[in-house]
């Protein structure tokens, strides 16, 4: 009788300790693809403002490419006056800050920094009618492992 008490307690503590595993597993998970998911929205983001940049070259007048030279920048948007700024950037980049107020990811301010950086990287082909864009958001997420999500778009000159 003894025996098959044990064994019995034995059988439900596997049984607990499986399922807390999994809970804990899962709980975990669930923060690196809500990271991702994030991560994603930043990175096309960037695409997009690089866009709008370029659609405000048109509707200024001005050629489609102006201020978009070769390199790697810090794309970011402020609300405050509806205006873009492009930052060339060395090796590091700077953590985007999180503002809880407005929803905004932003380079500026002095906002909580999050784990996202954004890297944008111009390159001009095709004799200038063409304008490669890549959007590289990495982090690290708190067990120290890092991900990264890198998008890539081309623009042209149809105009």
């Amino acid at each position: 009788m003894l025996v098959e008490v044990i064994v019995a307690i034995s059988i439900v503590l596997t049984g607990i300790v499986a399922t807390y595993t999994l809970a804990t597993r899962a709980i975990g998970l669930n923060r690196v693809v809500a990271e991702r998911h994030i991560a994603t929205y930043l990175a096309a983001e960037g695409i997009e403002m690089v866009k709008n940049f370029i659609d405000s070259n048109v509707l200024a007048g001005q050629p489609w490419n102006r201020g978009l030279s070769d390199g790697r920048y810090e794309l970011d948007y402020s609300p405050a006056n509806n205006m873009f700024s492009l930052v060339l950037t060395g090796a590091i980049v700077r953590p985007l800050n999180y503002d809880p107020a407005t929803g905004h990811y932003l380079f500026s301010g002095s906002f909580p920094a999050t784990r996202f950086r954004r890297l944008i990287t111009l390159a001009n082909l095709g004799g200038g009618n063409e304008l490669r864009v890549e959007s590289r958001v990495d982090w690290e997420t708190r067990g120290g492992a890092t991900f990264a999500v890198d998008l890539e778009n081309h623009f042209f000159n149809w105009r």
